[in-house]
């Protein structure tokens, strides 16, 4: 009997131990990067080199913003939204297939929202945007996410921010967007004004 009650002791402290003290929500790790289309696909940014710019021009001044700014070079390009509080502007029970395309700044942003699954491998991806030659619509180009994809079954809000390629209006009321889904063609809708 005497041996068996160290045996039992250590072993509860052992298991002791062994157990984490702080709940899973205290870790210590890093957050997780917001995702951003403007990086490279293969995940290799060259304007992020680890050596300094040997161009000065490229330095960056103390006074500049901690929130990246676009550059005439992203003129048409889109950027994922990744700002909760952007993305609760839309309610997910009134998108349906369609994207919801919206003005942002000034007529100097087109935002494109869509409901579907959290994993973003099954939402189509923003590309590029057009002011017509007439300049009253916009066409917007998307890639869809590819068919046989393991998705999750949340339903939720996403979107895309686009940069005008040249100026807007509030002459541009409607939007073309192509390829938001494998088994649709271009989808015109109306451009809602800004919130």
């Amino acid at each position: 009997m005497r041996s068996t009650i160290p045996l039992a002791v250590v072993g509860v402290a052992l298991l002791v131990g062994c157990t984490s003290t702080g709940a899973p929500s205290d870790s210590t790790a890093p957050a997780v990067p917001t995702v951003d289309s403007s990086a490279s696909p293969t995940g290799d940014d060259s304007s992020e080199s680890a050596s300094p710019s040997s161009d000065p021009s490229e330095s960056a001044s103390p006074s500049a913003s901690p929130t990246p700014s676009r550059s005439g070079d992203d003129d048409g390009r889109a950027s994922r939204i990744t700002d909760e509080s952007v993305l609760a502007q839309v309610d997910v029970a009134e998108l349906g297939s369609d994207p919801l395309v919206m003005w942002g700044e000034e007529y100097s942003t087109v935002l494109v929202f869509g409901a579907g699954s959290g994993s973003q491998d099954c939402q189509p991806v923003g590309e590029e945007i057009e002011i017509d030659d007439d300049g009253t619509s916009l066409e917007i180009e998307f890639e869809a996410a590819e068919d046989g994809q393991t998705c999750t079954a949340d339903l939720r809000v996403f979107g895309w921010e686009f940069t005008l390629p040249g100026e807007g209006s509030e002459r541009i009321t409607t939007a073309v967007v192509g390829d938001w889904a494998e088994d649709r063609d271009d989808i015109e809708v109306d451009i809602l004004p800004a919130q």
